[in-house]
């Protein structure tokens, strides 16, 4: 890994410093970043203090001269900026500077140029505060013409900063030997000395906690990072198959780019922006393909690695509780890491072929229809099953799934149960999933026996939909009323607003998102959509007015959890008003830090010399980002509980036996023969965790982060026992 690390760090740091960008190498950066805060002070004194210069190179401050008028320009004729920016992107020469300002000028603007005098005097000033507030570069004398270089001591940086980085900066891969437990918030992860040692809490410095107040925690992370997997070589032979053909499969393989629409003249306004739209939606979807490729190809390679070995994966958190695979491929990464991976250690499925027929039917899309209704979709399509475990690429049932080659594990896997029965051996990973699970919670911490029943947090044994809901509440709503843009909605929609519409507003709003977050997730999936409709490159208002509809649908289905979300952000901006840090102890014992802070940022931009530089420094600063902290507050708190809970149902599973299983926040995986326990150990760890005052304890941490503070106190409890969720069949299903 570190062999890896060290050659993916100096191909890329070669590569830049040969087209001569190595301020973008790491080391490059660190150096221009440490010297930029220096050089903006000092600029700044020079333009207080010096009115006059020495000769020096004039095309310097020719190109200060350039910005300075595009400045100008920005100031006096904003449209001709916004012009002339456009023309900027598709013109490289430095020439075309020169042209723009002739049009600035034949368009009326008037331009006082400077003589050379003055571009060498701004050039050279430039260059000595360079020079002497850096220490980054000297001027000396070759070939009888003065040169700017790299000090020696900028040198000698660079190449122990380069030395330095190629061991920090390993290719995380899972291990053939047992990663060492983690007897506390360090000491734990990768055993290999060469590896650098990581904290168990990333990206986050966290307040200091004994192990023995976070024992649910630590238990959960040192499990799950002694489960044994192995990677599935048929699936991987179906991949490997698939590239070598070029065959193109969803948005899993995707060889080729899409073609753009050609350029067509003498276009009305309004198919232009037509044409403009679909040219930009072409373009975003290439590059998302460029980015899956390069992404397939990384994998891959990772995975040849791996080879047929057995190997481990080490694990972290985050600051709430979360837990995280390290390397990749990863239980937790996309389709195709899931699809690749198995347990390495086969059981028999016994009883089990029952939630494996289940597991099967929700990699097909059908996780919203009853049990019954799932295995007697599995018993219908046993012949597809069948044979595209046999010939995966002549029979492609497989490939229309959502998840395609997890569909095409459980085809391989189920095939192998059809034929040996009950005596199968399985390490096919099997999901049980949370139904909403965020809703779920704000139904156990409010006791709000409606909520919980539309969550499928109650022995109800109908299986509930609370997205499904909310979007015929809204299709209801939009079908019954007056407004024009209603009615073309209804029509672009096809009189049904779907599910998928309305999934992302409801989880955004539950999280703390605003109202234009919300709108801009409505006009992201009609973008993608590509569908049909007559606002042409007006579709801003429409979408608007869609995201207000879901909105008042969500107020009144959920008005007890939106109610719930707003004090969490009111009780917490009672605090950071204060400037007191906001941390509160989670349920399993993490003490959780959600502050934000703002940042120092230094940005300049060039129109015309194609750059951009950012000075970003956190560590400066104490200044509280109290906005981002209140939103973030519902979020942090709802994943430190779904982290608590999954904490417990791993300690459980453990506890009865069973050694091989994944975590995906809040999603299970076992193998099917062990379902059956697992799911009770979910239901047992979620009644155990809400069955205790989490938002009453909340809020007495928060009042006693300021006691000068009146904390609003939560919403009222309903009549709800979260000890029904035990007897709930869909509740992880």
């Amino acid at each position: 890994m570190v062999a890896l690390g060290r050659d993916r760090h100096r191909s890329q740091s070669s590569r830049l410093r040969s087209e001569g960008r190595e301020t973008l190498t790491v080391a490059g950066r660190r150096l221009l970043h440490g010297a930029l805060a220096k050089v903006v002070t000092a600029v700044q004194e020079w333009k207080d203090l010096a009115g006059s210069g020495q000769p020096g190179p004039w095309h310097l401050g020719r190109a200060i001269e350039r910005e300075a008028q595009m400045l100008r320009v920005r100031e006096e004729e904003p449209w001709l900026a916004t012009l002339i920016e456009k023309k900027m992107r598709w013109r490289n020469r430095k020439t075309h500077a020169d042209e723009l300002i002739e049009i600035a000028q034949d368009r009326g603007w008037r331009r006082e140029p400077w003589d050379i005098k003055q571009a060498r005097m701004v050039g050279q000033a430039c260059l000595e505060i360079l020079t002497a507030h850096t220490g980054l570069v000297e001027k000396i004398r070759i070939d009888k013409r003065w040169r700017l270089v790299a000090t020696r001591q900028a040198r000698s940086w660079l190449r122990e900063a380069d030395e330095f980085y190629e061991l920090r900066r390993p290719v995380l891969l899972p291990t053939p030997t047992p990663p060492l437990d983690w007897p506390g918030l360090t000491g734990g992860g990768y055993a290999d000395n060469a590896v650098l040692r990581r904290p168990l809490v990333k990206n986050r410095k966290i307040p200091a906690v004994k192990p023995e107040q976070i024992t649910d925690l630590l238990t959960c992370v040192n499990h799950l990072q002694s489960t044994r997997w192995r990677i599935n070589q048929e699936v991987l032979e179906t991949i490997s198959e698939l590239r070598e053909r070029g065959l193109e499969l969803g948005e899993v393989f995707t060889p080729q780019d899409e073609t753009p629409p050609p350029f067509i003249e003498n276009l009305d306004e309004t198919r232009r922006q037509a044409a403009k739209l679909q040219y930009r939606l072409v373009k975003e979807r290439n590059a998302q393909r460029r980015g899956r490729r390069l992404y397939l190809q990384r994998l891959l390679f990772g995975v040849g690695l791996l080879g047929d070995h057995e190997f481990y994966v080490p694990h972290q958190t985050d600051f709430r509780g979360r837990v995280f695979a390290i390397p990749t491929p990863s239980i937790m990464g996309s389709d195709i890491e899931r699809g690749l991976l198995e347990f390495a250690e086969a059981k028999p499925v016994g009883d089990g072929g029952k939630w494996l027929a289940i597991h099967g039917a929700n990699m097909f899309g059908l996780d919203k229809v009853s049990f019954d209704a799932r295995q007697q979709w599995v018993a219908e399509h046993e012949q597809d099953i069948r044979a595209a475990a046999a010939d995966p690429l002549g029979a492609t049932f497989w490939a229309d799934a959502p998840e395609p080659l997890q569909a095409l594990a459980f085809c391989k896997d189920y095939a192998g149960y059809l034929e040996r029965g009950p005596a199968h051996e399985s390490r096919l990973v099997c999901f049980a999933d949370g139904v909403c699970n965020a809703l779920q919670i704000y139904a156990m911490l409010l006791r709000d026996e409606k909520l919980a029943r539309l969550t499928c947090c109650t022995a109800d044994p109908e299986r509930h939909d609370i997205y499904q809901r909310i979007a015929d509440l809204v299709t209801e709503e939009m079908s019954s009323t007056p407004f024009e843009t209603d009615r073309e909605w209804m029509k672009v929609l096809g009189g049904v607003v779907p599910r998928e519409l309305v999934k992302t507003p409801i989880l955004a709003m539950v999280y703390g998102s605003t109202q234009y977050g919300q709108m801009q997730f409505v006009v992201d999936w009609f973008e993608k959509a590509a569908l049909e409709h007559p606002w042409k490159d007006r579709y801003f208002f429409p979408c608007k007015r869609l995201s207000e509809v879901i909105s008042k649908i969500m107020e009144q289905e959920l008005l007890r959890a939106i109610a719930c979300r707003r004090w969490f952000q009111r009780a917490s901006r009672r605090v950071v008003r204060r400037d007191i840090p906001l941390i509160w102890k989670s349920p399993s014992g993490l003490k959780v830090d959600g502050t934000y802070y703002r940042q120092k940022k230094i940005c300049i931009s060039s129109t015309f010399q194609k750059i951009r530089i950012r000075y970003d420094d956190a560590s400066d600063t104490e200044t509280f980002d109290r906005p981002r902290s209140t939103r973030a507050m519902s979020a942090h708190f709802i994943h430190s509980c779904d982290a608590a809970a999954l904490h417990k149902t791993v300690a459980k599973v453990r506890g009865r036996g069973i050694d091989s299983f994944a975590t995906v926040h809040d999603c299970l995986g076992v193998r099917a023969a062990d379902y059956d326990v697992a799911s009770q150990c979910v239901r047992e760890a979620y009644a155990e965790t809400f069955s205790q005052p989490l938002l009453m304890n909340l809020h007495s941490q928060l009042q006693k982060l300021a006691p000068d503070a009146e904390v609003p106190y939560p919403p009222g409890r309903g009549s709800y026992d979260p000890a029904e969720v035990i007897e709930a069949p869909y509740f992880w299903s």
